[in-house]
């Protein structure tokens, strides 16, 4: 079978991203991210749809854009976490760590959304999720990387 030059140059470049990676924090990353996600944005709704004052002529459970927002903020910051998690405990390549958590968190939420689509989602919101997922768990394993060692927690004092 013939493979041309650009399919194994792409196969090679893919081998390499991959190179060194270890699974156990990628997973560990992608937990602390989809759970994380899915606990702040739950209580998010929770504390909203239980305090918000119903509005006349408007539908009930509404989100607005500014709810939209607030629920992106929530989800890319427990992302970034789940990046942070998963380079300090890989305690190398951290950058790499954080994004390949940020890559499991895209696939889980694009197959979800696909099984489950999301009725009157603007499509900004998907775009914006869809384009920050991945560098926003890079960033935290960006953050990892630059975290002092042994250094747990902050203000941990040993």
């Amino acid at each position: 079978r013939f493979r041309s030059g650009c399919d194994l140059r792409a196969r090679d470049s893919i081998r390499r991203l991959l190179s060194g990676l270890t699974p156990w924090p990628i997973v560990l990353g992608f937990l602390v991210a989809a759970v994380g996600g899915t606990v702040t944005s739950a209580l998010y709704f929770l504390i909203l749809f239980t305090t918000r004052p119903s509005v006349p002529g408007q539908e009930a459970g509404l989100l607005t854009t500014g709810d939209l927002v607030a629920v992106e903020v929530l989800g890319l910051l427990m992302t970034a976490l789940g990046g942070f998690v998963s380079g300090r405990k890989a305690n190398m390549l951290h950058v790499r760590h954080g994004a390949a958590a940020g890559a499991g968190t895209l696939a889980a939420w694009l197959l979800l959304d696909v099984a489950v689509p999301s009725e009157g989602i603007p499509a900004w919101y998907d775009a914006v999720s869809i384009a920050a997922t991945i560098p926003a768990a890079a960033l935290g394993g960006s953050a990892a990387g630059r975290w002092p060692p042994g250094r747990e927690a902050a203000g941990a004092h040993h």
